[in-house]
């Protein structure tokens, strides 16, 4: 068996990856706030009114301390997420650097067409992406596994990202995202020239691969090169969820199409999502719901891993 470092061992040094576990935790706590206690609480307040007849006062008072503190929550969450983001991109260079160096760091590699690179906010509406519970399947990929082992990939071109800003409705909500980069995994950049040498070597050493597989050429040469090295064993496929920000539907159908003429088989496209994984032939082996709770999501995964005959930690 193969000793893997976890990256929490060996903090780097100047960066935020020292306080990655209280940034992470405390962003789970303000997304939780917002999604569920604050409701609790303005329910709470008018049990409590109508069981003790409170004067409006009281109420009014509860409800604005409430709504203060919603926004306190909703207001801290970027910048948090900004700083979380930093510290996985710190992560994910120390990774790769790792690797060329000949170590053995825990991760998974996080494979897909840069076109799905959607950032962390809704473009649409400028909500953020946890009020909307089947899209941006990024973020929550990032957040399942990170108890698990750090998800990393490759960065496009920073100024790739400045077309989204023309599509935002709400910009402001931008102000801590300099390229539209995203929530999600953590991502480093490299030479163009030298991206097909580190993925060849970055698929070699990580203990899973996580695949996107909608239609891009590039994905396609990424793919190619798993089969030539039998390490089909390592992947497990996201069907991404449902959303208004891509067409995920037809650009799915685009995509069995292009897969099943490289060998390998895509499931028919289901509005909530999917994990699987394919046996070395390429058909189909197991599935799972893409939960939309962290520790289902992340309980999945394992279990497909395991079931591959892979070392799931």
């Amino acid at each position: 068996m193969e000793a893997r470092t976890r990256l929490s061992e060996k903090p780097l040094s100047n960066s935020l990856l020292g306080w990655t576990n209280i940034l992470y935790h405390t962003f789970n706590i303000l997304v939780f706030f917002q999604c569920y206690i604050a409701l609790l609480l303005i329910f709470f307040v008018l049990f409590i009114w109508l069981l003790y007849d409170l004067y409006w006062l009281y109420v009014g008072i509860s409800v604005v301390g409430i709504a203060l503190l919603f926004g306190a929550a909703f207001y801290g969450v970027i910048p948090l997420a900004y700083l979380i983001q930093r510290a996985w991109d710190q992560r994910a260079v120390f990774i790769f650097k790792a690797v060329r160096d000949g170590k053995k760091p825990r991760f998974l590699l996080y494979l897909r067409p840069f076109s799905s690179d959607s950032g962390w906010v809704d473009f649409n509406s400028g909500r953020p992406w946890w009020y909307s519970s089947s899209r941006l399947f990024e973020p929550r990929l990032a957040l399942a596994l990170e108890k698990y082992a750090p998800v990393i990939a490759l960065m496009r071109d920073p100024d790739d990202y400045d077309f989204g800003k023309s599509q935002i409705k709400y910009p402001d909500l931008f102000w801590a995202d300099g390229h539209l980069q995203g929530f999600g995994v953590g991502r480093f950049s490299i030479d163009s020239d030298k991206w097909k040498q580190t993925v060849k070597l970055l698929m070699q050493a990580c203990i899973a691969i996580l695949i996107v597989p909608l239609p891009s050429d590039r994905l396609l040469w990424e793919l190619n090169k798993i089969k030539d090295r039998n390490l089909l064993s390592k992947c497990v496929f996201v069907m991404p969820p449902e959303s208004n920000i891509y067409l995920i539907e037809r650009k799915w159908k685009q995509a069995v199409k292009a897969f099943l003429r490289e060998g390998i088989e895509l499931p028919v496209y289901e509005r909530y999502g999917l994990l699987f994984t394919n046996d070395d032939s390429g058909v189909i082996r197991e599935t799972k719901c893409f939960s939309r709770s962290n520790i289902f999501l992340r309980y999945s995964i394992k279990q497909l891993l395991a079931q591959r005959s892979i070392n799931p930690g």
